[in-house]
């Protein structure tokens, strides 16, 4: 059963590469909005998504954590 599902797996990769590659090309609006309002109206909007990613959240506390342990002096009790 598990290489069975495997197998029709890869068949909709398959599948999902020849419809892309076989898609016409369409033309990309390259416009961007550069007003400052536009801008300021970004910034909470990619900080909502980086905040609600627990992946970010994860990462910056170990990454803070490796900061600290590296600055901070913890003494520990050693047991030998």
């Amino acid at each position: 059963m598990q290489e069975r599902s495997r197998y029709v797996g890869a068949g909709h990769l398959l599948y999902l590469a020849r419809k892309l590659w076989t898609a016409p090309a369409r033309p990309v609006d390259r416009r961007v909005d550069t007003a400052p309002e536009g801008q300021v109206r970004l910034f909470p909007a990619g900080a909502a998504i980086d905040l609600g990613n627990p992946k970010v959240v994860v990462f910056f506390l170990a990454l803070m954590i490796a900061l600290i342990a590296g600055t901070v002096r913890l003494r520990m009790p050693v047991h030998e």
